[in-house]
């Protein structure tokens, strides 16, 4: 390899440090011909290591990358990567700040911690080492060692994908343009905020990415930054359902739960439900409790109801601690017990769902769980609709007789009556 060649006889000549790391990547990278994976790196390793007895620099770098969390299992060495790296950070590799970063994130060769992690990152980042910028982006967006901060990684992202940084070898990815997308989503103050979202979903579909043809499918059927349209969400749902997305089939449950864009059909909103369930999508599991618990697309089994109502219960879905305090108060599928049923619609209530708000009323005036409070009751019930609680509205219509509310609610039973 001609190369090659050149660089072992510049080296040869004054052995200098640079030289020896360009010999030692060219094997890293399996340039050289001939060469099987195990000598190459070792080959690698011995080239960096002579710069490294230099004292160079980037010796102490590339002989640490030689250990790290990317290496093969047999020739990782967590506590050397991590001590190579923290050298050749003091020594002025501010690429190195990339990989403690990852280190730390990792729990390899030092005690995980997300928070460091980040302060790596910032750390390159602030030098303009371009592979810190999403790793900064995903800590802000996701909250890993800091607050979830969106606008703060709508500003790392827009920084990676608005320039050319493939001098380095990066280049946006699918993933960059979704979750940037997700940031400016989530970061929105207008219209123009919700329409630049919804270009970067497009973008990420381009790049064929599941997740990214399943958010702009939900952008058509919420109308965000762009029309609502329910016949391109649901195409645009079944196409990212295609590509094996759990949340896409979750949508297109939805779709075909309700006809949205599609002709109603029950079955296959279960099937899609149980799909996405099955994939891994836990959020699924409030849908296929509805599903069984009212019969919808599959038998009704309130026992099998009552198991995904509470796997729903862990994940903080609101609308599932409603359900569960239904089932108490009925004793669907678990014991009728009236004091669970008013905690987990006071739950369900605090955490903002306005069935929630609706139902502790109701359970304040029938003295469900809870010793009766007439006026309490209404009051919540009142404050409600005032707000704009339809559900709440709803129930004021059915129960509010003239100028006065009537004292036996029509849809409300006393705890006595029910007991009996």
């Amino acid at each position: 390899m001609k190369e090659l060649d050149e660089l072992l006889k510049s080296e040869r000549d004054d052995h200098n440090p640079l030289t020896q790391i360009k010999i030692g990547k060219l094997y890293q990278s399996h340039m050289v011909d001939g060469e099987t994976d195990e000598s190459s790196w070792e080959n690698a390793l011995a080239w960096f290591s002579k710069a490294m007895e230099q004292n160079c620099p980037e010796g102490f770098y590339f002989v640490a990358s030689c250990y790290d969390i990317d290496a093969d299992e047999s020739r990782k060495n967590p506590e050397l990567s991590f001590s190579l790296y923290s050298k050749a950070f003091e020594l002025g590799v501010v690429q190195a700040g990339v990989e403690i970063g990852r280190c730390y994130a990792n729990g390899y060769g030092t005690e995980k911690d997300e928070k460091k992690a980040l302060e790596y990152y910032l750390k390159a980042a602030g030098r303009g080492i371009p592979s810190s910028f999403r790793l900064v982006a995903e800590c802000f967006l996701f909250g890993k060692g800091t607050e979830r901060n969106p606008l703060e990684a709508k500003k790392w992202y827009e920084k990676l994908v608005k320039h050319d940084y493939s001098s380095y070898g990066i280049f946006p990815t699918g993933d960059d343009y979704l979750f940037l997308g997700i940031a400016c989503k989530l970061s929105a103050e207008n219209k123009a905020s919700f329409k630049k979202a919804f270009e970067y979903f497009q973008k990420s579909a381009a790049e064929g990415n599941p997740n990214g043809i399943n958010e702009v499918g939900e952008c058509y059927f919420y109308g965000i930054g762009v029309k609502e349209d329910n016949n391109k969400a649901f195409e645009m749902f079944k196409k990212s359902a295609d590509k094996d997305c759990a949340f896409a089939y979750k949508n297109l449950g939805h779709c075909y739960s309700k006809g949205f864009g599609v002709k109603e059909n029950k079955g296959k909103a279960f099937s899609c439900f149980k799909k996405s369930f099955d994939m891994g999508n836990e959020q699924a599991s409030l849908e296929l409790a509805i599903c069984y618990n009212q019969g919808e697309g599959v038998e009704e089994d309130l026992d099998i109801a009552f198991a995904y109502f509470s796997r729903a219960k862990k994940l903080g879905l609101p609308e599932s601690w409603w359900w569960l305090g239904k089932c108490y108060e009925y004793g669907d599928g678990c014991k009728q017990d009236f004091k669970k049923a008013f905690s987990y619609y006071k739950k369900s209530m605090e955490l903002g769902d306005p069935k929630g708000y609706v139902a502790v009323g109701e359970c304040y005036i029938a003295g469900l769980g809870t010793k009766k409070d007439f006026s309490k009751g209404w009051g919540i019930i009142q404050s409600q609709a005032k707000s704009g609680n339809e559900i709440a509205q709803d129930w004021l219509v059915e129960n509010y007789d003239g100028d006065a509310p009537r004292k036996e609610p029509l849809n409300c039973v006393g705890l006595d009556e029910r007991e009996a």
